[in-house]
């Protein structure tokens, strides 16, 4: 008889060990979907588990942009919950075939949060940190003069005459530009470091003419 007592608590131990639910690993809980006593078959959603010690962003990229990409690239993200504020991470993944529909490639980046206060599921704009290029010359959009002939800039040259007086002259100068970026546009020729140029006014321009700088910025 004890032995049989023994065996029957054995079994019901065991029985309840089998109605223990633990986490696959270690998380935050969140807002649970049933309640106290009910009766669960198996597949039922209990309550949320999220590891935040780490989160996947993942963000798309242009065709075009695509080659830009490597893993082991850092990645700049900001949420709208904490405006002026980046988290840094790297890309894991990248995929290896480009969606038919959208012609962009998808890519996933890893960011540490051990803060926990990013969330999955928020939006977020994800900045991809290129590496450094060589200093360029670059100048205001509005100085460039975009023509069927070529693009150019007005300069700003000092001209002195006879008698030892110093004037402006404009010149127009053909450059070939790069890229454009916040409102300036790169020069690959055409200008040297320092020199003088008009941003605004040039309809008033012709190569030749006489210049007053505003002092008005």
């Amino acid at each position: 008889a004890f032995d049989q007592a023994n065996a029957g608590i054995a079994k019901t131990e065991a029985i309840i060990s089998q109605k223990l639910v633990r986490a696959a690993f270690d998380g935050v809980l969140g807002v649970r979907h049933v309640e106290v006593g009910q009766f669960l078959t198996a597949g039922t959603q209990i309550v949320t588990l999220t590891d935040l010690s780490k989160l996947y962003a993942n963000f798309t990229v242009t065709e075009k942009d695509s080659g830009r990409l490597a893993v082991g690239q850092v990645v700049r993200v900001a949420v709208d919950a904490y405006p002026g504020k980046t988290f840094d991470g790297t890309i894991t993944a990248i995929e290896p075939q480009i969606a038919t529909d959208t012609r962009n490639i998808r890519a996933q980046a890893t960011i540490a949060n051990p803060e926990g206060i990013l969330k999955p599921g928020m939006f977020a704009t994800t900045t991809v940190v290129l590496p450094d290029k060589p200093a360029v010359i670059t100048v205001p959009e509005t100085a460039i003069e975009f023509t069927l002939y070529g693009d150019s800039v007005y300069l700003i040259k000092e001209k002195k005459a006879d008698d030892g007086k110093t004037s402006l002259t404009a010149e127009r100068t053909f450059v070939k530009t790069g890229e454009r970026s916040n409102g300036r546009v790169a020069i690959v020729k055409g200008v040297q470091p320092g020199d003088k140029g008009g941003a605004v006014g040039q309809l008033k321009l012709q190569s030749g003419a006489a210049l007053a700088i505003s002092k008005d910025p």
